[in-house]
């Protein structure tokens, strides 16, 4: 009997325990599950806050509640919540750069008392807006929150915190980044969207409002801390917007952006002017701590890189670019020491100049495919003075406008192309017909003397003129190259029967690669000046 009456109170005692697990387990997912909800709330509201963000001239305005003539330390009316999801106050903090003045910030607090700062307030539209004012936290944090672009935050406290949480006890997490406050949770509020969606940042070193400001950019100091915000935000869009006036630039910056850009579109641009119009060019001055020991530094790009009127100065060595596998360089209008693939892409267009300076590899080869392709467009010109080889195409491919201007040495070969590398100058071409032969050339001045040169190009055009009255015409690539694509024309406009490649067999009845492009045109009207064109290369 003993041992039944010992045996029912070990059930009663297990299922006890059980019983209690169970419970805490409801508690603790409850709990979870409130939390998870809080913070879908709060962001929420932090989005609808920001979208009533304003501004007046350079002036950012945030919307704020007025009660009794002062600020509330409480969300806008315009807010969708102002409390918790367990119905505590969620309290609003501004968080300008300025020092306000006038309108206190009235914060009550639950033990008694309440905390107050200074808050610059404006009407605007209707409503009353703030435009200045901070709690009093360190200078520390209130130079680290203007950098970030934070205009405000909010507080909310933690389950089961019962006391009211202090704007100026925020402080800044070990990793500069986050913010914390002791019994309660930080969500600051951007003057900028920081989602996948892309970022735009103004490049500006002082504490005071950029020049001609549009109140939407966020203002960074350094290259470095854009680099930071793309990490912490999973930026995939990023523009850097800079100053008519810009001090120099540590290379160990731009190199942490160019590398946090990876796999991304990073775009660096000219700003605004004090008017809030667009600057037309800006000049980058990028300087070393002593670390550029060759002359020349190549920045590795690993994702999309554009660059609009905007020239990269090296203090002392050369800044150039260099397009790796995954790598995509596009300038537009902008000034480089030199251009590399390494197995991307580089394209130019406007008025880009390539212009080494005091680089070693930068001086001897301004223009290097080692692997990949380089793209000049028309209008874009290359000026190196002691330059060995031009275009250096090593496995890779360097297409040449006809009318791109050269400025180099006397000794300076203008092409170079090895391992199967290529030079393509598009607009090249060779009549055979007439005896007239036009080669690809460009304008290349050496010592101050200008003179147009022929260029080594593997790409060719072949124009076949037949004779009046002749239904059909070839054009046929030579010297081993096949053909690319072709066309036909006619004086007359007699019609096309047929046209394209003429397919060819080896003895084995293999196909090979087509070398001849044919047009057959139709028996009436009679057919003037038929014409057939071959756009031919190496394979």
């Amino acid at each position: 009997m003993l041992s039944i009456f010992i045996m029912l109170f070990i059930a009663i005692g297990v299922a006890a325990g059980i019983g209690y697990a169970i419970v805490t387990l409801i508690n603790t997912a409850q709990t979870s599950l409130s939390v998870q909800a809080n913070q879908v709330r709060l962001q929420n509201v932090s989005n609808s806050v920001r979208a009533g963000l304003t501004v007046d001239g350079t002036k950012v305005l945030l919307p704020v509640l007025m009660e009794n003539g002062k600020v509330a330390a409480r969300l806008p009316q315009s807010s969708p919540f102002s409390t918790t999801t367990s119905g505590a106050d969620i309290v609003f903090c501004p968080a300008f750069p300025g020092e306000g003045s006038g309108t206190d910030l009235v914060n009550p607090l639950v033990q008694g008392g309440s905390e107050e700062f200074a808050v610059t307030t404006m009407p605007f539209a209707g409503k009353t807006y703030a435009t200045a004012g901070h709690a009093d936290y360190g200078d520390a944090v209130k130079e680290r929150l203007a950098e970030m672009g934070v205009i405000a935050y909010l507080l909310s406290p933690q389950p089961n915190y019962k006391q009211t949480l202090k704007c100026g006890d925020v402080e800044m997490a070990p990793d500069n980044y986050t913010l914390l406050v002791s019994g309660g949770n930080v969500v600051p509020i951007y003057t900028v969207t920081t989602d996948a969606r892309g970022s735009v940042f103004t490049l500006w070193d002082d504490e005071t409002t950029p020049p001609g400001y549009n109140g939407s950019d966020r203002v960074v100091r350094t290259f470095a801390d854009v680099a930071a915000f793309i990490r912490q935000y999973s930026l995939t869009d990023i523009t850097v917007r800079l100053p008519s006036t810009l001090p120099s630039v540590p290379l160990e910056d731009l190199q942490a952006l160019v590398d946090a850009a990876a796999s991304r579109t990073l775009r660096i641009v000219p700003g605004d002017d004090a008017n809030g119009n667009p600057l037309q060019h800006a000049e980058l001055t990028i300087t070393s701590d002593g670390a550029v020991t060759s002359g020349n530094v190549y920045l590795p790009v690993k994702g999309t890189l554009r660059i609009d009127d905007v020239d990269l100065v090296g203090s002392g060595f050369d800044v150039a670019l260099e397009a790796t596998s995954t790598g995509e360089v596009i300038l537009a209008d902008s000034a480089v020491s030199g251009l590399k693939t390494s197995g991307g892409q580089i394209s130019t267009s406007g008025s880009t100049t390539i212009r080494p300076g005091v680089g070693d590899d930068t001086g001897n080869n301004p223009v290097y495919a080692l692997g990949g392709q380089i793209i000049l467009g028309s209008g874009t010109s290359v000026e190196a003075p002691a330059a060995v080889m031009v275009f250096r195409a090593n496995a890779g491919n360097i297409v040449v406008p006809q009318d791109l201007a050269v400025t180099t040495s006397a000794t300076a070969v203008l092409s170079a192309q090895q391992n199967g590398g290529r030079v393509v100058v598009p607009l090249a071409s060779v009549v055979d017909e007439g005896g007239q032969i036009i080669v690809p050339s460009l304008t290349v001045t050496r010592n101050g003397v200008t003179a147009v040169e022929p260029i080594a190009s593997t790409r060719e055009t072949v124009t076949h003129l037949c004779g009046d009255g002749e239904a059909s015409c070839e054009a046929i690539c030579q010297g081993g190259k096949v053909l690319v694509s072709g066309g036909c024309s006619n004086g007359s406009g007699t019609p096309l029967v047929s046209f394209g490649p003429v397919e060819a067999v080896n003895a084995q009845g293999t196909p090979l690669p087509s070398v001849t492009y044919s047009c057959a045109f139709a028996a009436s009207p009679l057919v003037t000046d038929p014409k057939a064109t071959a756009v031919c290369d190496f394979r």
